[in-house]
């Protein structure tokens, strides 16, 4: 028998396979998860994601990081650690940046619980000057995440890196990142994200001329 993480509910493996594999979710809350595995190009870069940021992950993510269930850290990849292990052996993940005080207060780093079972290196490049929360923020105030971030100093930068986070909205603190990197000289960056929030879908009319648009809601909703 096994224990789903987050629901606490008791079931049983569903094969021999599912047995070794030792799932850490129920079938019910596994099904319930919004799965989208999606590869783009956006600021130029390679993005991977694997979740919408939808109702169940939002519920999930904020029992894992503001209900400090730091159990729950080894749930989100849990499917996907051998995929990424191997896609991004020869990688460095760059952790998105924290205040001191919020890693005090909860007494866990969260994005090092979850990605630290793929096996892949972890760096902490980036800090935040003071403590700022994106999720509080509103509109043009997400930008702001541009003036608290900084690059930590004396730290070598591996030729491959990987910037991570667990949730993608806006994508302002992967401007900050990015910015941050640009005067510095490296082979090959890549984005790897949990949650994005889902894109609008945009109105195509028969009047509609320009293609790139038309081929953009293809490759957002059938891609």
């Amino acid at each position: 028998m096994l224990i789903c993480k987050y629901c606490f509910r008791i079931f049983d493996p569903l094969h021999v396979w599912h047995f070794l594999q030792r799932p850490l979710l129920c079938r019910i809350c596994y099904q319930q998860i919004e799965w989208h595995h999606r590869i783009e190009r956006w600021q130029g870069i390679q993005i991977e994601s694997l979740f919408d940021y939808g109702p169940v992950f939002q519920k999930m993510i904020y029992q894992f990081k503001s209900n400090l269930d730091v159990e729950l850290g080894s749930v989100f990849l849990n499917q996907h650690n051998t995929y990424l292990k191997l896609k991004y052996f020869q990688y460095t993940f760059v952790l998105a940046p924290s205040h001191d005080d919020d890693l005090i207060k909860r007494g866990f780093h969260p994005l090092v619980e979850i990605f630290k079972a793929v096996g892949l290196p972890l760096l902490i490049l980036f800090e935040k000057n003071r403590p700022y929360r994106q999720s509080e923020q509103q509109g043009r105030d997400r930008q702001g995440i541009q003036q608290v971030t900084i690059l930590k100093k004396s730290i070598s930068i591996p030729q491959r890196i990987c910037l991570v986070d667990d949730v993608m909205t806006t994508g302002e603190t992967l401007k900050a990142m990015i910015g941050l990197l640009k005067p510095i000289s490296f082979k090959h960056v890549k984005i790897l994200v949990l949650a994005r929030k889902k894109p609008e879908k945009i109105e195509i009319t028969r009047h509609a001329k320009n293609d790139k648009i038309r081929n953009w809601k293809q490759d957002i909703w059938h891609g």
